[in-house]
Order: structure tokens, then sequence, then C-alpha cells
């Protein structure tokens, strides 16, 4: 089955430009679909922490079910300081809203989530 945001992912990767190295966007959902905000947030994040404050307080204050953030990367793979806001996102939004925060380019994905399952998997 497909998830909710996997048109969306096409579409990045489809349209990537490399201009928008650190560029965000953050898809909320409800699990039945009927309801679907798309935020486009361009420039890049300096502080993890106040950028994990700032997203945490507006994922928990609207109503859709579900988060799903987007991350542009040239390499295609998340950068230290992505990895940060994704372990301080989970610790700021009520559990089971974040689903998960991808770094893309063209050709790659790379799951936060699935990281976090690769690295739980090898430490258990």
């Amino acid at each position: 089955m497909a998830a909710p945001t996997d048109p969306l992912l096409a579409i990045l990767q489809d349209f990537f430009n490399p201009a928008e190295e650190g560029w965000l966007w953050l898809a909320l959902y409800d699990d039945d679909a009927e309801r679907k905000i798309v935020e486009q947030i361009e420039g890049s994040f300096d502080d993890a922490a106040q950028a994990a404050q700032a997203l945490g307080d507006l994922i928990n204050g609207v109503p859709p079910e579900r988060a799903w953030l987007a991350i542009c990367r040239s390499e295609g793979r998340p950068y230290e300081s992505d990895r940060e806001l994704w372990r301080r996102l989970r610790a700021a939004v009520t559990p089971g809203k974040l689903v998960d925060m991808v770094a893309f380019n063209a050709r790659t994905v790379w799951s936060m989530r699935e990281e976090d399952v690769a690295a739980s998997r090898a430490a258990g």
C-alpha cells in the first residue's frame, strides 16, 4: 500500500533543485487522507533545537493526525544537524503523530525512521 506522502515525494524528486539545499517540506494529513496540508519552508535551519521547537509547536497545534517532513540534500543523505532535528522533533511532537523525516535528492531517499530501526536492531 502506498503511503499518503508518496506522491509528494515523487514530485519533490522530479523537480529536485540543488539550489533548494536545506529546504524543508512539511506534510500534515489525516489517516483517512481527507485533510492534507503541505508547507514549504525555504532556507536552511541554523539551529536544530530552535527549528525543532518551532516545528513541534506547529505540528502539535494543528488538527491533522500525522506529520511527515522532507529535507532537500544534494547527496540524498542527512547531515548530522538533520539527525539532531529529527531526534528533537521526536521528543517535541505528540507520540504517534510524527511519521518520518526523509532527506532526498533526485535519485535517493534516506529515511530517519528506517535509520532508527536499523540502529535499534544493531544495538539489540
